[in-house]
């Protein structure tokens, strides 16, 4: 059987990530949907085969692509769990797993602030979305929020918040990467009140306010500006008007994107994006071999000999045949030993291009040292360095924003507790007394190339085991074969000779 090679898929499924226009709000947030689809496994069941192979979907009775074999989340997942894995503590901390390392110029109470910030942001956890949404979209955002102490004796904390890239609808940047312009869209729905939801629980439509509307941000270098539903609003004070306009105090757009690979152009590119293609063919191919080898295990029948070549489908009950009569099955003639020949090789390429499925073939290899696992390792673990280099940067740049703005978090000049200029110094591109780096263990440390080792050597141990009883019950096996066959074709003689 010589099964399709759609080399055409990616243009139905996907917009290549490297020819899209992604200054398109619309064409970057259907890329980010789709690749959302991907991550989930949802792709193939939500776009449908139409959106692969429209000549095959056109002639298929059924719509059989599935998601048999989708490495996405595996290799997303390999990002999200080691890049930024472990506790940021202070240098001196011997229970932290991340170190903060200041700088030459650094003041005494920078690393407190570090950690303030860090805390305020839950960071511990909400860093797990930074390679989340970097590794399977290409980037993450991050925007740096600040909130003056509260005349009711709250006090004030500046944090970072990470997002979903779509949010933002348009960015300029400089040659160094820095925000200088961005739009943020995004749909809210206003806090329900105890009486809506009475509302709803009876039936009753909801009011207006109830609703929801479309929140946008204008960030520049010298002002801010938000509306609600097109037109100018003041959230902190809950109205229209010029009151959703006023003066950027620092000089900066508090917003970060960090990409997981770095391109020429403002946007990152993705852990799997040359590898979509073969991802689609694998399983439009795979799908395809899996319904053709349904209909060989359970066939529709035509019997000649009980009417004008009526077609009955097999349900375990005997037919009677006049005596020249014979059956016959409805298939169609596969090469399946070629067709999953053709599978496993694209297996294999998918296998080595991405070297973050490289942790589940150590296990299965049964390697017997830590060097050779580490040997086998070795490309994964310098993607995933450069992927925190990255990562890293990103955190720096945005922290860098927090201290700035935890220095002014009101925009007259009101410093948080610790943030002061005698605290921590002032940001300055020369001799920065905020430089700080990450000390970061490696990314598979000893602990878990050990981990890998132990379970390469019991999925060993598992296999020489099942091949031993395989051994030991081939003889049986061979012989309920046997007669299983010789069974079958008693029964089909029967049927064509009329029992």
């Amino acid at each position: 059987m010589n099964l399709p090679f759609t080399d055409h898929i990616a243009r139905y499924a996907v917009p290549s990530m490297l020819e899209m226009d992604w200054d398109s709000p619309v064409s970057r947030r259907e890329l980010y949907r789709t690749l959302d689809l991907y991550r989930n496994n949802t792709i193939y069941e939500s776009l449908g085969l139409a959106a692969f192979d429209p000549d095959l979907a056109a002639n298929a009775a059924t719509d059989l692509v599935r998601g048999v074999y989708n490495p996405v989340a595996a290799i997303v997942d390999a990002y999200r769990n080691y890049t930024l894995a472990g506790s940021l503590g202070p240098s001196d901390d011997a229970e932290a797993d991340v170190h903060i390392v200041p700088g030459a110029n650094a003041q005494g109470g920078l690393e407190q602030a570090i950690l303030n910030i860090w805390r305020w942001s839950n960071m511990e956890i909400e860093k797990q979305m930074i390679p989340e949404f970097a590794a399977n979209l290409g980037d993450a955002l991050i925007s740096v929020v600040g909130r003056p102490p509260g005349t009711d004796g709250s006090p004030g904390k500046v944090w970072l918040d990470v997002h979903h890239p779509s949010k933002l609808t348009e960015v300029k940047t400089d040659d160094r990467g820095n925000i200088t312009f961005a739009r943020i869209d995004e749909t809210r729905f206003p806090e329900k009140s105890v009486d809506a939801v009475i509302r709803e629980l009876e039936g009753r439509p909801t009011l207006t306010r109830d609703q929801s509307y479309t929140y946008t941000a204008i960030y520049t270098k010298t002002e801010f500006a938000t509306f609600k539903d097109g037109k100018l609003y003041d959230y902190a004070n809950d109205v229209a008007g010029e009151g959703g306009r006023w003066q950027n105090p620092w000089g900066f757009v508090p917003l970060v994107l960090i990409p997981h690979k770095r391109t020429k152009d403002t946007w990152g590119l993705n852990a799997y994006a040359d590898s979509i293609s073969v991802i689609n063919e694998v399983n439009l191919d795979a799908s395809i071999c899996g319904q053709l080898l349904g209909v060989w295990l359970a066939p529709q029948w035509v019997i000649f000999g009980i009417g004008a070549g009526q077609t009955l489908k097999r349900d375990g009950s005997a037919w009677k045949v006049e005596k020249d009569g014979k059956a016959q099955a409805l298939v169609t003639n596969v090469d399946f030993a070629g067709a999953y020949v053709h599978i496993g090789n694209m297996l294999k390429w998918l296998a080595d291009r991405q070297p973050e499925l490289t942790l589940a073939r150590v296990r299965e290899k049964g390697l017997e040292t830590g060097a050779a696992i580490r040997a086998m390792l070795f490309d994964l673990i310098r993607l995933m360095e450069l992927a925190q280099d990255n990562y890293d940067d990103g955190l720096k740049r945005a922290i860098f924003m927090a201290l700035t703005i935890g220095q002014n978090v009101d925009g007259n000049g009101t410093s948080l507790p610790g943030f002061t200029a005698a605290e921590i110094g002032v940001y300055s591109q020369d001799d920065n007394p905020f430089e700080f780096s990450f000390d970061r263990p490696d990314i598979l440390p000893v602990s878990e190339i050990e981990k890998l080792q132990q379970e390469a050597e019991k999925q060993t141990l598992t296999r020489d085991v099942g091949l031993n009883k395989a051994i030991n019950d081939g003889t049986t096996a061979g012989n309920e074969q046997t007669a299983a066959a010789a069974l079958a074709s008693r029964l089909l003689n029967g049927v064509a000779n009329n029992g």
